[in-house]
């Protein structure tokens, strides 16, 4: 029996990630985070990418996600463009340096969308390479990505390509931010008809000196998708109802 003050810890992965791509320190951050009470249980993997891991995890009852960036396979190049020129980050000269920092962009992103009132997930904790924040999904199963499903199973694309258009519009006028990849692959599908956006790491402020063509190819794979739909879009009065 545990008593109320103590608490259980429990990383079942954790032999994949020590014999993986995480280090000692992130095992050490993760038994942090359970000890401070922000997960209570790391199961296993959602997906793997070149950048990140992301696992299914639990504080009680309650379905979480943790984000787990690549230290050694990150790469500095191309983080290098999204933190250069914001004021809100500080370019490092150490690639471990450099994740987290990275790390500390898609919390503080995740907030400000959040906090606007956007459908994103909550974001709860960030430390060194590690991001706590809400599952979207049901019932503990992550909801899947817009890429993945078929066409045909949308049976509205209008209001699906209306409920984006304005994402993305109060994306940059409430919360200040430009997505900077924003397409299908980033796009989890609550229900057929309930969008939610992810991966902000790399989004920027609106007064970003790269902002513009940052915004221009989010408009330009907005387009690209809805064309299987057979919707047509004229590019630069999209760019207007985003900005104006």
């Amino acid at each position: 029996m545990v008593k109320k003050h103590e608490r259980r810890t429990h990383l079942e992965p954790e032999r994949k990630i020590e014999g993986g791509v995480f280090d000692v320190q992130t095992l050490v951050a993760l038994r942090k985070l359970m000890k401070t009470g922000f997960i209570d249980k790391l199961e296993g993997p959602i997906a793997t990418g070149k950048e990140a891991d992301v696992f299914l995890a639990r504080l009680k009852n309650e379905p979480r996600v943790v984000k787990i960036f690549r230290i050694e396979t990150s790469s500095f190049h191309k983080i290098l463009p999204y933190i250069q020129g914001d004021p809100r980050f500080r370019v490092r000269g150490k690639k471990h340096e450099m994740v987290f920092e990275w790390a500390k962009k898609e919390f503080r992103n995740l907030e400000r969308a959040h906090y606007a009132g956007l459908k994103v997930p909550k974001p709860y904790k960030v430390m060194r390479n590690i991001l706590i924040m809400s599952l979207i999904g049901t019932d503990g199963t992550p909801a899947p990505q817009l890429n993945t499903i078929p066409t045909e199973q949308i049976k509205n694309p209008k209001k699906l390509a209306k409920d984006l258009l304005e994402f993305m519009k109060q994306l940059y006028k409430k919360a200040g931010l430009i997505h900077c990849d924003f397409s299908e692959f980033n796009i989890l599908m609550q229900s057929l008809s309930d969008p939610y956006v992810v991966d902000f790491a790399q989004a920027l402020l609106t007064d970003h000196r790269n902002a513009r063509p940052f915004l221009e190819r989010d408009v330009e794979n907005y387009i690209r998708y809805f064309a299987k739909y057979k919707l047509q879009f004229d590019r630069e009065k999209l760019l207007s109802e985003i900005i104006g």
